[in-house]
């Protein structure tokens, strides 16, 4: 596995960001969901990290630059068939280091 600044281009990361809002607009009241979309994640102030185990996306955690010391966590999601497998650990302790 491994993990790898993004550039949102690649349809298998479309795909597990599309998930994370269908689930996040499913499972939170309508003026409660506060998950990004592509336009929001592309922002030059957000930085995206994706987890792959060889060509498939398992993962993925975004992070904007409040300040120099700073960061608000924008987006995270392990994607359902990976789930249990560690990725949101790594990917946070990523995010962290």
């Amino acid at each position: 596995m491994y993990i790898e600044v993004d550039d949102l281009s690649r349809e298998a990361v479309h795909g597990l960001l599309a998930e994370h809002l269908a689930d996040m607009r499913a499972t939170s009241p309508p003026d409660s969901v506060h998950a990004l979309d592509l336009p929001g994640l592309r922002d030059p102030s957000v930085t995206v990290w994706t987890l792959w185990d060889e060509e498939t996306v398992l993962g993925t955690v975004a992070l904007r630059e409040l300040s120099p010391a700073e960061g608000e966590i924008k987006s995270m999601r392990t994607a359902t068939e990976a789930r249990g497998r560690g990725v949101a650990t790594r990917l946070l302790a990523h995010l962290v280091d």
